[in-house]
């Protein structure tokens, strides 16, 4: 009953179908204030309202003041340091008997934005603040209300916390509310962040409520997967903000009628493409890609074929992000890219100048955490392959600066590439993806697709995680001998010897494809002074070169460590969880069954995943997936499924204890607001992650760091005290990685 109650719940979340009532109603059911009252603003940083750092939460949170036009509180954003309440008029609207609007336009003219964007630039153009409404429910009956919250990210309802909204306007997933008749309290936290809103113009924000009758009917929606008829190999990914399946997409490659290539424009999932075309985005293109044998199959395809490991990819502003990510995180698959306006990382995007300072450690582990999107840092792995970049000098929206820095970096690190700035053109303009330049870019690249080239007799590979990282050269890391840092490899053909030599950093454990253009298993290879042979009678596919701990290295065929130690989709931060083979599964008892039912909806509004809400005892429906772990108090710390897993438990009576690298252990009193995330192995390869919570307030501020956003930096555990709320990241206890087995790492923050 349980299961199929809040599968049912997920379900309504999902495809609710608002049916019309009955028109005798005179009177629209349901309405907002017209009147809302601000407080604010206040100072935040890119993608920092995860962590919390509300400075209101430090005097019990915007829920817990009253108006009053006196008051006044700290910012460092205005005139004085101090901000008081006012008063903003709202635009209603009526669409029909069942539904109603009200949108907020919010500026706070007590902060001398120039100034500031003088010093700061885009970063200072970000702010928080918030703003409290009411819903008025008429009538004598209690209603079913679906509540859509554009661009809003956390909010009550009357005492009801809800983290998540609606921060990009999907609108797939509304919050369904049971809501009696009356008056009812809603406080908005607004949250400006201009990745998502832009930094031209006035800093406003602008947040949209609609609230509609619902009766709980049910519908389908059908996507369909657009693959035109050409005949070789292009990628096209989309913007932020664009449906794979707009006109603006469709008729991308209009002016290149003769283009040689098959062009798939794969989703990313949702228009914000997942996660900026990372863990999640890419592995849309990836079952994309994989999926155009099974359509010529199906279709009955008499056409040319397609080499499914050989791409050509090209992209505009947040799709031209994502071809950086693909030529820097899969480079043998690419035989070209075109990143067109693309911005280079998150971290350069909006600087995170603006975030609650924190202990200067702390700070190096969001970093690292980050460090695999950070693609300034990465283009050593695009040597040796064609890049060809454009950009609009008058770019306003992704200035022309990223793709000139990403130019200098390929040119001094010896990685040879094109840049075309067009003079007077922005960010976006029809043919901005078939301009002359980039036609003759792709005629270039097509031309020459069947061609295999030879192995560079020197290259250089980056990686911050081999469970994102594909092979360059044939060479494939497995694991990193410190989580936190950056592996590198730097290989060299010597004529003279006739032997490959490596040179290694950070680097433990790696081996090579067979799919590669070059044959290891003929090669002599010397690997940081020591002379290895590839075994001949033994596939490549079950050889693997590791480090010792003295620094020499062997080859090894034993596969034992694949059943204890982390590898492949296993590593990574937080934002691991989403590499998942199986639809995911939320466990939780009955007590969290609301918080559950939010991270499930999270995941749907987010990412279009979906999940499975069950009770710790009740078996699943899904097999292979990847499990999020709910627990509350402290005697009901979930066991883990892996028996070596014990860096974070609970002493009965005592705390949650956290052993160090060096075998050192530090404990942590119950507390209020005492939380933990992390991830765990799990069983047959999967993942899970944990949210712990001493009490209520430590549960929610932990759960509150499973990925949904992307730039918010959550590493693989973190442990979180009632600061949080007001202090952000420098609230934590204690937060990291963990090494290939499962212990932290050196790299970890333990106070």
């Amino acid at each position: 009953m349980f299961a199929s109650l809040v599968h049912s719940v997920f379900q309504l979340l999902s495809i609710i179908n608002q049916q019309t009532l009955s028109p005798s109603l005179s009177v629209a059911p349901i309405s907002f204030s017209a009147t809302w009252q601000l407080l604010g603003p206040f100072q935040i940083g890119t993608r920092e309202a995860t962590w919390g750092a509300d400075p209101l939460e430090y005097i019990g949170g915007f829920r817990s003041l009253t108006y009053n036009e006196s008051a006044t509180f700290h910012s460092s954003l205005a005139t004085n340091g101090t901000v008081g309440w006012f008063i903003i008029i709202a635009n209603l609207s009526t669409t029909d008997d069942k539904s109603t609007k009200v949108d907020l336009v919010v500026s706070f003219n007590n902060t001398d934005w120039a100034s500031l964007r003088s010093v700061y630039g885009w970063a200072a153009l970000q702010y928080q603040g918030w703003a409290r409404g009411k819903i008025y429910v008429h009538g004598d009956v209690q209603r079913t209300v679906v509540l859509y919250t554009d661009r809003v990210l956390e909010f009550w309802v009357d005492d009801k916390h809800y983290f998540g909204g609606d921060f990009y306007a999907y609108r797939r997933a509304p919050l369904v509310l049971h809501l009696d008749p009356g008056e009812h309290r809603i406080d908005l936290r607004i949250s400006r962040d201009v990745r998502a809103i832009g930094g031209v113009g006035e800093p406003t924000v602008s947040i949209g409520l609609e609230a509609e009758i619902s009766k709980g009917g049910l519908r389908a929606l059908e996507k369909s997967i657009l693959l035109p008829d050409m005949v070789e190999v292009v990628l096209g990914l989309h913007g932020a903000g664009v449906e794979t399946d707009s006109d603006m997409v469709r008729h991308t490659f209009d002016d290149a009628p003769d283009l040689r290539g098959w062009v798939l424009f794969p989703s990313g999932v949702t228009n914000w493409s997942g996660d900026d075309w990372h863990r999640w985005g890419f592995a849309d293109i990836e079952a994309a890609v994989a999926a155009i044998p099974d359509w010529i199959k199906s279709m009955n395809w008499q056409g040319p074929s397609v080499e499914v490991d050989r791409w050509l990819v090209t992209g505009h502003s947040n799709g031209g992000q994502g071809v950086w990510y693909a030529l820097t995180h899969a480079p043998d698959k690419i035989i070209g890219a075109a990143p067109v306006s693309g911005y280079s990382s998150i971290q350069a995007y909006v600087p995170y100048l603006f975030w609650h300072e924190a202990d200067s450690a702390v700070v190096a582990v969001l970093q690292s955490a980050l460090a695999d999107y950070r693609h300034e840092l990465l283009v050593e792995n695009t040597c040796g392959f064609p890049v060809h970049q454009q950009h609009g000098s008058l770019d306003d929206n992704v200035p022309p600066l990223h793709s000139r820095r990403l130019s200098q970096l390929l040119s001094q690190n010896g990685c040879p590439s094109e840049y075309i700035e067009l003079p007077g053109k922005g960010h976006w303009f029809k043919g901005v993806m078939t301009t002359q330049n980039l036609l003759g870019f792709y005629d270039k690249i097509l031309a020459n697709q069947s061609t295999v080239k030879p192995l560079p007799r020197s290259f250089s590979i980056v990686t911050a995680n081999p469970g994102t990282m594909g092979s360059k050269g044939g060479i494939s890391v497995d694991q990193l001998t410190s989580p936190g840092l950056f592996g590198k490899i730097k290989a060299s053909y010597d004529e003279d010897a006739r032997i490959w030599r490596l040179l290694t950093s950070n680097i433990h454990r790696l081996h090579f494809s067979t799919s590669a253009p070059h044959d290891w298993s003929r090669s002599d290879l010397m690997i940081d002074g020591n002379r290895l042979k590839i075994l001949a009678d033994i596939p490549l596919s079950g050889q693997w070169l590791v480090r010792l701990p003295n620094g020499s290295w062997k080859v090894s065929c034993s596969d034992e460590w694949l059943k204890t130690q982390r590898h492949g989709r296993r590593l990574g931060g937080l934002d691991a969880i989403l590499d998942t083979h199986g639809r995911l599964v939320v466990l939780t008892p009955s007590e969290t069954l609301l918080l559950a039912t939010q991270i499930s909806r999270n995941l749907f509004q987010y990412f279009g995943a979906d999940a499975e809400v069950i009770g710790p005892d009740q078996p699943s429906r899904t097999s292979g997936g990847n499990k999020i772990i709910l627990s509350l108090g402290p005697f009901n710390y979930p066991s883990s499924a892996a028996a070596q897993f014990g860096s974070l438990r609970i002493v009965e009576g005592n705390g949650l204890v956290v052993h160090d690298v060096h075998g050192r252990l530090t404990t942590y009193s119950f507390t209020q607001g005492l939380g933990a995330i992390f991830l765990r192995p799990g069983r047959g390869g999967t993942l899970e992650l944990v949210i712990w919570g001493f009490d209520n307030l430590g549960l929610h501020s932990a759960a509150r760091l499973v990925p949904m956003l992307t730039g918010v930096g959550q590493p693989d555990f973190v442990i979180v005290g009632k600061d949080c709320s007001w202090k952000g990241i420098a609230g934590v206890h204690t937060l990291g990685f963990f090494d290939n087995s499962w212990n932290t790492a050196e790299r970890s923050v333990v106070s």
